[in-house]
């Protein structure tokens, strides 16, 4: 694990190993905001060349400088140099509470596609975990001019968190996929992270149990309710507790991830927007809690082609949105 791994020009990858002994010693628990300073500091420091700075910081010290440097050459030879940031995120690590990471998307001036450059440290700046990566290809879809037929409403009350969402890869990790193209996983966030505790149970999850609304009318199709949750991090393959509704003009809303046994509606019933269907959960393909939704051209999950969702009257990132579509890293929640 410790060696530079290469494989076809597309993908770049470096791995560090975390170490055991590292997770002695947490010291101080540090902020999103500072996260994403340090974060952005090692990136500058490995694309402005700065490798010794950064050599510096990485905790397993069998990895030379020569390792680090001849990584930097192949990169910046494959995909060039860094254009522009596209979007920033954090992550900690579910058991591991003084491991922190920063993933950055950015644009390259060599590469179709948008990179995408993770770093793992503690507070004491100590890296663990480095690597880059180019992005895969968005799947092709003659529907990226539609406009969506049916009214749709953000299925939840509150403010949630949209952490995939969007047309972009960097944006929406679902968009590799023709079916799930354009499709969204709602989490909710306190202080920048969708947890309390460990994360190690779905209770500590502030989505868990939360209630999901039809968004928009129509007859139910499918319903799958006997699914149980999954442990955090656990990602079994199959779609689990999900709900499936026909708008009747061709478009098909697909909710998934819901609690065990928690949903209200029965096939072949009708539903108005707004009207409850169930509890969010933790059931199937998933690593947390969170909502999953997608409209599709089909009413059979996997099959057919995933349509823009273009909600109405929401509010996000603060400003009100009268008919939009969300992206990853946002805020939403209805008016």
């Amino acid at each position: 694990m410790k060696k530079l791994k290469l494989s076809i020009p597309a993908v770049l990858l470096a791995v560090f190993c975390v170490s055991a002994c590292a997770l002695f010693n947490p010291g101080e628990q540090l902020s999103q905001s500072k996260v994403i300073e340090l974060g952005t500091k090692y990136c500058s420091w490995f694309y402005s060349k700065k490798l010794d700075s950064l050599h510096s910081c990485i905790f397993d010290k069998n990895y030379t400088l020569k390792e680090l440097t001849d990584f930097r050459h192949k990169v910046e030879k494959q995909l060039g140099r860094e254009k522009s940031l596209l979007r920033e995120r954090t992550v900690r690590a579910r058991g591991r509470e003084n491991i922190y990471t920063y993933v950055r998307f950015s644009n390259f001036n060599k590469s179709r596609q948008p990179v995408k450059t993770v770093f793992s440290f503690d507070s004491n700046n100590n890296v663990y975990q480095f690597s880059v990566q180019s992005l895969p290809r968005e799947a092709d879809s003659k529907y990226l001019n539609y406009k969506t037929k049916t009214k749709l409403r953000l299925p939840f009350e509150g403010e949630w968190y949209l952490a995939d969402g969007g047309r972009n890869i960097a944006f929406n990790q679902h968009s590799v996929s023709p079916d799930q193209r354009f499709a969204c996983d709602f989490v909710v966030h306190k202080n920048g992270l969708s947890y309390r505790n460990s994360g190690m149970k779905n209770e500590d999850y502030y989505c868990f149990g939360k209630k999901i609304f039809a968004p928009g009318t129509g007859k139910i199709v499918t319903v799958v309710d006997d699914i149980k949750e999954n442990i955090p991090g656990d990602m079994p393959k199959n779609a689990g507790n999900r709900i499936i509704i026909d708008h009747e003009n061709g478009e098909f809303s697909v909710l998934a991830h819901f609690k065990y046994k928690s949903i209200a509606v029965k096939t072949g019933g009708r539903v108005a927007a707004g009207q409850f269907l169930g509890l969010c959960g933790n059931s199937g393909h998933s690593s947390e809690p969170h909502l999953h939704y997608h409209l599709q051209n089909t009413p059979i999950m996997f099959k057919g082609e995933g349509l823009p969702v273009q909600f109405q009257s929401y509010w996000e990132d603060g400003e009100y949105v009268e008919l939009g579509e969300p992206a990853g890293g946002q805020y939403v929640k209805n008016k």
